[in-house]
C-alpha cells in the first residue's frame, strides 16, 4: 500500500496557497480599498469640478484628518480656496467614514465597485 498522505497534505498546501491571495482580495481593508479607489480615480477622464473638490475634501481628511490650515487669502487664489472650503467642510468625520465616502464617490463616477470589498 502505498502512503499517500504527504501528497494529499502538499496538494491541500497548493490549494491553500491559491485560495487566500484570492481571499485577501475579496477581504481588502478599507485602508487598502480606499488606496485602490485613489489608483482608479486617476483613471478618471472626465469629472465635474465639484465632483473633483469633494472627492478632494474626502481623501484630505482621510490622509491628514481636520483641516488646519488657514482659509487662503488673495483675489487670484480662487482654486487654493475651493480645495481648503472642500477640506475644510469635512471636519469632524473619521478617517474611515472620509475613506468610505471617498470610495462611493469613486465607485459612483468611474462605475467601480470597491464599496463591496468593504464592511
Amino acid at each position: 500500500m502505498i502512503d499517500t498522505s504527504c501528497d494529499l497534505l502538499s496538494s491541500f498546501a497548493i490549494i491553500l496557497d491559491i485560495f487566500i491571495p484570492i481571499g485577501e482580495i475579496l477581504e481588502m481593508s478599507l485602508e487598502q480599498t480606499f488606496n485602490k479607489a485613489a489608483e482608479e480615480v486617476k483613471k478618471l477622464s472626465s469629472a465635474s469640478n465639484d465632483d473633483k473638490l469633494e472627492l478632494y475634501g474626502y481623501f484630505k481628511q482621510a490622509k491628514e484628518g481636520d483641516c488646519s490650515t488657514e482659509k487662503p487669502g488673495g483675489l487670484f487664489n480662487q482654486k487654493e480656496k475651493a480645495k481648503w472650503q472642500a477640506w475644510n467642510s469635512k471636519k469632524g468625520t473619521s478617517k474611515e467614514e472620509a475613506q468610505k465616502k471617498y470610495i462611493e464617490k469613486v465607485d459612483q463616477l468611474c462605475g467601480t465597485q470597491f464599496r463591496q470589498s468593504v464592511s
